[in-house]
């Protein structure tokens, strides 16, 4: 028969493992109760719009792709994005005015291989489609107009600096 004390330190060692796997149990209860949805209000007090309506509501994605066309078949479009990528693009015909190193904008549903686009919308895009920034505090993709010409030298009004003086 083992020793008293080597019982009783396995059976608190036990008793320890249950109160914390309980202890575990009870928390993710609780926290699953407090994850669960909120009930909606009641009354009158409830706002009157609709789900998705008015200012700050998110827009429905649509998969899309932007680049300039490397190569065209009367079933594909192959782009090139403005990150250098080799994109696909599945069409049903040739859309009108897209030819090798056009700009184009397609709209569509990601085909079942997960890399392509099935397109139901192709358009030659305009000049501003993939340009980032012009927004409120944004300066925009375009040239910076250049600082004056010359050397630095100031304006012919301007004072020159003082000539050193010795002190004695």
């Amino acid at each position: 028969m083992p020793p008293k004390n080597i019982l009783s330190t396995q059976r608190a060692r036990r008793i320890a493992v249950v109160v914390a796997l309980g202890g575990g149990l009870a928390l993710g209860v609780a926290g699953l109760a407090q994850a669960a949805e909120a009930p909606a209000p009641s009354g009158s007090a409830a706002p009157s719009t609709a789900p998705g309506a008015g200012r700050g509501a998110p827009r429905e994605h649509k998969p899309h792709l932007d680049g300039t066309v490397k190569s065209i078949s009367a079933t594909q479009i192959m782009i090139t994005d403005r990150s250098g990528f080799t994109r696909q693009i599945n069409i049903t015909a040739k859309p009108d005015g897209v030819a090798v190193g056009t700009r184009i904008h397609a709209e569509g549903t990601v085909n079942p291989d997960g890399v392509s686009l099935d397109a139901t919308s192709v358009v030659v895009a305009t000049e501003r489609d993939g340009k980032r920034g012009g927004g409120p505090g944004h300066r925009g993709g375009g040239e910076r107009p250049a600082g004056p010409k010359g050397q630095g030298t100031p304006p012919s009004g301007a004072p020159s600096a003082p000539a050193p003086s010795k002190s004695s």
